[in-house]
This record gives structure tokens, C-alpha cells and sequence, in this order.
């Protein structure tokens, strides 16, 4: 027993030897994948950082699918791992796949640990109201899925709910306008014709006070028959 564990032993440190050389990390299969996506996918931890170890920039490996090991390991719900890569690359969060953030696939695969483990690096504030290739951002995205937990977290989030409130708003003004606009003849018919009505009145107001003005306008002195003459005072 003693020898079969020293033999474990032996052999786990021969690996993590080998894990660790640059050339053994880089290697791909006929899928493009590295090691690196392999683990993180799968949930290797110790392996993803002995990985790592050798070189960080197989974070940035895209394998056939065009995914880089955070992809994976975001879509399989590994945290751990998302910590470990996002640590190692920080950068590697701002790659997209298929025109979406690595924040739209936590929503789309409902990983809602690892979309919390992201949010809350300091690396992807930027990310927060990102759009994808439909326009949609992750708050988009979690409502049309119906994830009430992750709404829920992405309303608590200061730069979500306040974007989220300004597209609202912006929302009522093109819908507004929008009507306005549907039909703009008749939309100029009808404000030409209260326009019209108010001029109207403004006219008439203007006309009787023309001709009937308040008193103490007209000297006593004065016919008002429109010729401006004297009464005889003798």
C-alpha cells in the first residue's frame, strides 16, 4: 500500500512537471483546443494552474469553435476556474464569442455563480451594458429568459439599473414620437387646425377691443364715429 501511494505520488509530480512546460501547454487537437480548454471545461482546477504556470497566453487560445478556455469554463459554470483565468488574463474577459460577452453566456446558459463572479471583477464594469449582435444587453437577455434570480441581481448592480432607466425613458420619447410621427399629415392637419382656432380667437379678442375699447380710452370730448372733432363748448 505504502508503495502503490508513493508510486501516486511520483507520478502526479511527473505530470504536473510536464503541465508546466510551455510547449506540452500550447499543444492543440484536431479541434484547436489547448489543454487549458480541456480542464477549464471539465473543472480541473490544480491542472488549470499548473497550466497557467507554464504560460497565461493560451487564455487567449481560440480553439475550432472560436471560444477561448473562459468561454468554456463561464458556460460549464466553473467559478473556480473563472477565477483563476480572469486572474492570470484579465483582459481575456473583454473577448467575445459570436459578437457576445462572456457576461451574455453566463446569462444564456443560466451559470448565475460564475455572471457573479464577473460582475463583480473590476475588470468588466465596461461589460455591464454591453450589447450583443441583436442589441440586447444582459438585463435584456435575462428578462426575455425569464431568470427572475438574475434579474433580481442585475437591478441590485448601480450601472445596470441606472443604463436600464435611461433606456426606459428614451423608450417613451420614441414611442411618443413614434405615434407623432406614424402619420405626419394628419399630425399636421390636426395641430394646423388648433393653431388656426387659436389665431382665430386671438383675432377676434383683438378686433372688439379695437372697436370697443374700456373705458376712459375715448376723450369726452370726441364723437366715436370714428373722426376725431371738437363739441362745441360755447
Amino acid at each position: 500500500m505504502l508503495k502503490k501511494t508513493k508510486w501516486l505520488k511520483n507520478s502526479l509530480k511527473h505530470h504536473i512537471r510536464v503541465l508546466k512546460k510551455p510547449t506540452f501547454a500550447e499543444e492543440v487537437d484536431a479541434l484547436g483546443r489547448t489543454p487549458l480548454h480541456l480542464a477549464s471545461a471539465e473543472g480541473h482546477t490544480e491542472i488549470v494552474r499548473a497550466l497557467l504556470q507554464a504560460t497565461t497566453q493560451v487564455c487567449f487560445a481560440f480553439n475550432r469553435d472560436e471560444r477561448i478556455p473562459l468561454h468554456l469554463a463561464t458556460m460549464r459554470g466553473r467559478k473556480e476556474i473563472v477565477q483563476e483565468l480572469i486572474s492570470a488574463q484579465p483582459e481575456s474577459i473583454r473577448v467575445n464569442f459570436n459578437e457576445e460577452s462572456v457576461l451574455h453566456l453566463c446569462v444564456r446558459y443560466n451559470q448565475w455563480d460564475a455572471l457573479k463572479c464577473l460582475v463583480e471583477s473590476a475588470a468588466c464594469n465596461e461589460l455591464l451594458i454591453s450589447k450583443d449582435r441583436h442589441g440586447n444587453s444582459i438585463l435584456d437577455l435575462a428578462v426575455m429568459l425569464k431568470q427572475k434570480k438574475t434579474i433580481k441581481y442585475l437591478r441590485s448592480v448601480p450601472g445596470i439599473e441606472r443604463e436600464s432607466t435611461l433606456r426606459r425613458l428614451w423608450g417613451c420619447v420614441q414611442s411618443t414620437l413614434g405615434k407623432r410621427l406614424k402619420n405626419p399629415r394628419n399630425w399636421i392637419d390636426k395641430t394646423r387646425g388648433s393653431l388656426m382656432t387659436v389665431a382665430t380667437v386671438m383675432a377676434t379678442m383683438s378686433f372688439q377691443a379695437g372697436i370697443s375699447p374700456p373705458g376712459g380710452v375715448w376723450p369726452k370730448d370726441m364723437k366715436r364715429d370714428g373722426y376725431t372733432c371738437l363739441e362745441d363748448s360755447t
